[in-house]
């Protein structure tokens, strides 16, 4: 798989969507993913992907 030198932003995203996107985004060969923080509960997806990557998903 090709590794892709872009940061992946993902604004406005919500938590229930964030882990579909992650997981669509690595598998097309992002490494970099941003979700900023004026994103709405950013405070719970940022978390949520990070046990994502963690767990091996």
């Amino acid at each position: 798989m090709n590794k892709i030198k872009l940061v992946a932003i993902l604004r406005g995203i919500q938590p229930a969507e964030a882990a579909d996107h992650i997981e669509t985004l690595i598998n097309a060969g992002f490494r970099y993913i941003e979700i900023p923080l004026n994103s709405p509960d950013w405070q719970q997806s940022i978390p949520a992907m990070v046990r994502q990557l963690a767990s091996g998903r």
